[in-house]
């Protein structure tokens, strides 16, 4: 039997809200929110450490390989008004 970490009481009680998931204004809205913080921190912090970055008006991502792991279920890779 392979071994595993998942805790099945929290993958149940995910699972269940998993529905809501991408309602703003749901039992998640707290994650949705952060973005309006973090986002600007991040483009920050990953344009600052460019070599050559390009200009905040255009697309100042452009040419990254950027891994979204644990920042809330990926809502902050599907923010869709975020022009990078």
């Amino acid at each position: 039997m392979a071994q595993t970490t998942i805790d099945e009481e929290e993958h149940e009680k995910f699972r269940k809200l998993s529905h809501t998931w991408w309602n703003e204004t749901g039992e998640f809205q707290a994650l949705h929110a952060l973005n309006a913080l973090r986002v600007p921190w991040i483009l920050n912090s990953l344009t600052e450490k460019q070599e050559q970055p390009s200009p905040i008006h255009t697309k100042p991502l452009m040419g990254l390989q950027i891994l979204d792991a644990g920042s809330g279920g990926g809502i902050l890779s599907e923010v869709e008004d975020l022009k990078f």
